[in-house]
């Protein structure tokens, strides 16, 4: 807000509090992917950076879908198996993949999808989009 910006973006998709406040808007990639998936997918598999996110992102992902199969694959270290679990995806019920992370790329988003054959959300282009939405 010092810097007279018109909007702040989180840079994670992550939950976080609703204790910051700002005179102007701040933009949460997690509130959107939540907003946006159920709209298009009821059935889905989401990858997040570590193996340590799978019970709470199955849980957080439960609430707002019918079924989440949820793996793990770290976007800074390159998403090492991300082929892998787009294989094990291609054989489940799942609608789309969602990547879970502000981390992973479009080359990470292309190498999940040809692995999976199912669409991909990429939360970085989602949000690259509405803020070109906002700011043309």
């Amino acid at each position: 807000e010092k810097e007279d910006v018109s909007l702040i973006l989180m840079l994670c998709t992550g939950t976080f509090p609703n204790t910051l406040k700002s005179k102007v808007p701040i933009l949460y990639p997690q509130k959107v992917l939540y907003n946006i998936v159920p709209l298009i997918a009821k059935r889905i598999g989401v990858v997040s950076p570590s193996p340590k996110q799978i019970t709470e992102t199955k849980k957080r992902w439960g609430k707002i879908v019918s079924s989440v199969d949820a793996k793990a694959s770290n976007p800074y270290e390159g998403g090492p198996n991300l082929e892998e679990i787009g294989k094990a995806f291609s054989n489940k019920d799942i609608d789309i993949c969602v990547l879970d992370c502000i981390g992973y790329t479009q080359e990470m988003k292309q190498r999940l999808e040809t692995a999976s054959g199912k669409p991909v959300i990429l939360p970085r282009t989602i949000i690259a989009r509405l803020l070109s939405e906002l700011f043309e």
